[in-house]
């Protein structure tokens, strides 16, 4: 059996289609869905695609009406969830995966400390690509559209970076450098991982130095520690790929 799929349905925000909500099915799921104090009503046809998930879907309502209340309702229940997962002795709670089905931005920093602990998570703005998220290998920061989450990987030829600022000759050799690694080599060093890495995911780039951090230490994997992250973002910074104002971040790509 695969790891827990919790889809936690901010339904304030966004009202799925019955349609797309029949597309939830299989028995590592676990759905949540969150609900202001005035919507206690749904349609038949909801209920109908509701109905067969049985015990593993979950109405919860908020009892505060105000902006922003039901959200910190969520992340109060995501906290509890991840806190379960970290004492259970099951090895697929441990890794469970996390889903916030949202338009609302403010989820993605809540995030962020999910995926350190070790857990997939992401924020999608539909079901659709919430199930795409679930199916695909990306550990996740949001999902913006089906198209990008389930298309299957191209081959595609290492590319020429078109920089934006006056750096742009250290950043056209820094990915030179990574895209032309030996191929007898068994894996590219962090650094070269890290800019092929952010330039592939323009949607994915962290706005902040800590975030940054925290998602790189998540990307390396395994046995990567807080100094090496470091060396890697100086270096990007040296190198022109970002350029660091306080605590935010400029990136360099000229994305396609």
């Amino acid at each position: 059996m695969m790891s827990l799929i919790y889809i936690l349905i901010d339904f304030e925000n966004v009202q799925p289609a019955a349609e797309d909500m029949s597309l939830i099915r299989g028995a590592d799921y676990r759905v949540r869905l969150f609900h202001g104090p005035n919507q206690n009503r749904f349609d038949a046809a909801m209920v109908k695609a509701l109905q067969p998930l049985g015990s593993q879907l979950e109405y919860i309502q908020g009892e505060r009406r105000g902006k922003n209340a039901l959200d910190f309702h969520i992340a109060f229940y995501l906290g509890r969830l991840v806190e379960a997962c970290k004492v259970s002795g099951s090895e697929n709670d441990k890794t469970a995966v996390f889903v916030i089905v949202s338009k609302d931005v403010g989820f993605d920093a809540l995030l962020d400390p999910v995926r350190a602990l070790g857990h997939r998570a992401s924020r999608t703005p539909t079901i659709a690509d919430a199930l795409a998220f679930v199916k695909s290998k990306d550990f996740g920061t949001t999902v913006e559209s089906v198209g990008k989450a389930a298309a299957p990987a191209k081959p595609r030829a290492a590319k020429t970076v078109i920089p934006k600022t006056p750096a742009a000759p250290s950043v056209k050799k820094a990915v030179k450098s990574a895209t032309s690694a030996s191929p007898k080599a068994a894996k590219p060093d962090p650094y070269q991982r890290t800019l092929t890495h952010l330039q592939d995911h323009p949607n994915n780039r962290p706005s902040k130095t800590t975030t940054l951090e925290r998602h790189l230490v998540t990307f390396l994997g395994k046995g990567t520690t807080q100094q090496a992250v470091r060396k890697v973002i100086d270096k990007l910074q040296a190198d022109g790929v970002i350029v660091v104002n306080g605590d935010k971040i400029a990136y360099n790509f000229q994305d396609k």
